[in-house]
C-alpha cells in the first residue's frame, strides 16, 4: 500500500511530503482492515448480520411496546375501579 501511494504521489507536479503520503497509506490500510469486507462473501455475511440485528431490535421494540400497553391498561383499570 505504501509503495503504491508513493508511486501515485510521485506522479503529481508537486508531490506531498513523504510523511503525509505515509499517513495517507496508513489511513487507507486502517479503513480497509476495519470496514471493507469485499474479500468475503459480503452479501451473505452482511445480510445474515442485518437479519440478526433487525430481529434483536424488533424483540426490544416489541417488549417496550407491550410494557407501554400494559401500563396504560393498568392505569385505565385503576382509574375505573
Amino acid at each position: 500500500m505504501l509503495a503504491h501511494v508513493h508511486e501515485l504521489n510521485a506522479a503529481f507536479s508537486e508531490p506531498l511530503p513523504a510523511n503525509e503520503a505515509r499517513d495517507i497509506a496508513a489511513s487507507i490500510h486502517r479503513w480497509v482492515t476495519t470496514r471493507f469486507y469485499g474479500w468475503t462473501d459480503a452479501r451473505t455475511v452482511q445480510q445474515a448480520s442485518l437479519s440478526t440485528l433487525q430481529a434483536f431490535r424488533g424483540r426490544q421494540s416489541g417488549a417496550k411496546r407491550r410494557n407501554a400497553v400494559e401500563e396504560r391498561a393498568r392505569l385505565i383499570v385503576g382509574e375505573d375501579a
